[in-house]
This record gives structure tokens, C-alpha cells and sequence, in this order.
């Protein structure tokens, strides 16, 4: 077994100085002034669609590049998170300034920061409240009504290096699956690095663990104990009747396990550690 040796933590050598930087120094980092020029030419080029869509708007004045730079300042002073999106996402005009702010930040976010060995795939809701046709409600969730995304973080320290907005299940029509299809877009960039990565049984599955070993990644997690492939014998183990209590079976003579252990009831695991 290959064992993953690269340090983590902050890439920011060459560009702040830890004895001088400020703040806003770290900020630029991470929301570069490139960004904050696309906004203002983005916020400009929609003003003017609309203008020429619904009429001129004579309290309308340019957005420039100081009062863009007011703008997350004011957000972040009033501890507020909102992400703005348009209802009309089938418009190329709508959606094209918004990947580009996610390509430009994702690209910054690996840029910064180097992933320990361990990260993990889950989701997030970042709640909203008004109408959009791929806004989510999951009543199990803190956040219960908002735009659902899967995230890509650092296991040590929370950093986020890769996300994605969940916009619906069609792209994702083919043989594995979405929970397959998000774990391995998310994972793409770090693969052959041979890191850890972990999830929950809604992403855990046998085709998965097996094409992150394949791809240089080793991976863990709870899994449901009707997915396929799972081995029959560790569903309901009758040997398991005290807490505690554990069995584990080899796939082959490869790195994958599967497991089984007993809390209060069974707790199932697929394993390439």
C-alpha cells in the first residue's frame, strides 16, 4: 500500500508576507480583484439586457469597481450569506457570469490550500428562500429549504477545495448513479494522490470504493447493506449479539473490506483502507 506523504495546509508563499499581511491581503487570495472586475462587468452587461428588454431605467448608474468592493464587505460586517441566482437558467445570458465566479473561485480555493490525507464528500443546503426551480426542501436538514450542494472539504479543518450546486438528477441518468457520478466529479482533481476520502451510506457503494482504488484513492464509509454487492452473509449476522460485537470479510486479495459491526443495531461498512 502506497502511503500518501504531501504536507497540507496554506499555499500563500510568494504572495503574503506572514509578518505584514493583512486581512484583506488573505481576502484577495481567495476573491481576487479579476473576480470582483468580472462582477462589475457582469452586473453592467445585465442591467443593460434588461433595459433593452423592459425599457431604460433612469435611476440606473453603472456599478463600478470601489462600490463592488463595498459589496461583500457590507455582507460579510452584517454576517450575512446570500447567494443571488436567476430563475431563467436555461438562458445562456443568466447562467455563463455564474460559472465563470464558480470556476474562478474553486480554482483559487485549490490554489491556497494543499488537502491533508483525509477529506470527505457530503452535502450542504445553503438556504433560500425564494423562487428557483432547483431550490430543495430536506426536512431532516438544520437548513431545511435552500440550494443543495455537494461539497469536497478537508477533514482536519473544514477547508472547502470543490463543490458543485445541485441542479437536478438528469445529468446524472447513467449506469452508476448521482451519489457515484458527484463522489468521482469532486474527486477528479486529486486522483492518483492516494488520500482517504469518507462519505455516508447515501454515497458508500461496492462499483464506487472500487473505481477510487482504481484511480489512486483509498476510501471508507457506512454503507446500506442492501446495495449491491454488499455480502450477503454480513446483513444480518446472527454471531453478532453483544455490543461490540464485528465481522469482517477480504474482496479477494484486494484492499476492499466489508464490515459489519454491532451498536445497537447493525452498523454496515465498505472499506479500501
Amino acid at each position: 500500500m502506497r502511503e500518501f506523504t504531501e504536507q497540507s495546509g496554506p499555499q500563500l508563499e510568494g504572495k503574503v508576507d506572514p509578518a505584514t499581511g493583512s486581512p484583506l491581503d488573505y481576502f484577495f487570495i481567495l476573491f481576487p480583484l479579476t473576480l470582483l472586475q468580472l462582477l462589475v462587468v457582469h452586473t453592467n452587461a445585465y442591467a443593460t439586457f434588461c433595459m433593452a428588454r423592459d425599457g431604460l431605467d433612469s435611476s440606473w448608474a453603472e456599478v463600478t469597481e470601489t462600490e463592488m468592493r463595498a459589496f461583500p464587505g457590507i455582507n460579510i460586517l452584517m454576517v450575512q450569506r446570500h447567494v443571488f441566482w436567476t430563475a431563467r437558467s436555461a438562458d445562456d445570458h443568466d447562467t455563463e457570469p455564474i460559472r465563470q465566479v464558480i470556476d474562478t473561485l474553486l480554482q483559487t480555493f485549490r490554489n491556497s490550500y494543499v488537502l491533508s490525507r483525509d477529506v470527505a464528500v457530503d452535502e450542504a443546503m445553503i438556504g433560500y428562500t425564494g423562487r428557483l426551480s432547483f431550490r430543495r426542501y430536506m426536512p431532516a436538514k438544520p437548513i431545511k429549504r435552500g440550494i443543495k450542494c455537494w461539497m469536497l472539504c478537508d477533514s482536519r479543518l473544514g477547508y472547502l477545495t470543490n463543490f458543485e450546486v445541485y441542479l437536478g438528477r438528469d445529468r446524472d441518468n447513467v449506469e452508476h448513479g448521482l451519489a457515484y457520478n458527484v463522489v468521482m466529479r469532486l474527486t477528479r482533481f486529486i486522483r492518483n494522490t492516494f488520500r482517504w476520502v469518507s462519505f455516508d451510506n447515501f454515497f458508500t457503494g461496492l462499483p464506487l470504493v472500487k473505481s477510487l482504488l482504481q484511480n489512486g484513492l483509498y476510501s471508507c464509509g457506512t454503507v446500506r447493506c442492501n446495495r449491491k454487492g454488499f455480502p450477503q452473509q454480513l446483513k444480518k449476522p446472527a454471531a453478532l449479539r453483544q455490543r461490540g460485537d464485528s465481522q469482517v470479510l477480504q474482496l479477494g486479495d484486494s484492499n476492499i473490506t466489508a464490515s459489519v459491526w454491532m451498536d445497537r443495531k447493525p452498523v454496515h461498512h465498505l472499506s479500501s483502507k
